[in-house]
């Protein structure tokens, strides 16, 4: 029998990706879900980057998906929950540590723009 190479991995639909940086705590987040969870890592970016990202996900995204955020600028953890407050999204869970900010956003319903 073969080892499997890397492209026939299911990666990372199966395996959750660990990083030193993050801790074992954001992995576990990541796998106690069943529905479709995106990730982006906007670690290093600088204010609206962030923001934009997650608004550029979520233009994309059908209602229920889910994504986490993980953000070291300061500012994300106060300019996304403000946007997501006053659009049909939800932040679910969100988390602080000395390092970096970390939330979990389900894709609400949005109006049609035609």
């Amino acid at each position: 029998m073969n080892a499997m190479t890397s492209r026939e991995m299911p990666w990372p639909a199966l395996t959750p990706r660990l990083d030193w940086r993050r801790g074992e705590k954001k992995a576990k987040i990541f796998m106690q879900t069943n529905i479709k969870q995106d990730i982006i890592d906007a670690s290093g970016l600088a204010c609206p980057l962030p923001l934009l990202k997650v608004k550029q996900w979520l233009a994309r995204a059908r209602p229920g998906e889910r994504l986490q955020v993980i953000a070291t600028d300061p500012g994300s953890s106060r300019d996304i929950p403000r946007f997501l407050a006053a659009s049909p999204h939800h932040l679910i869970h969100q988390e602080q540590t000395d390092s970096c900010w970390v939330a979990e956003i389900e894709a609400g319903h949005q109006a049609c723009s035609r």
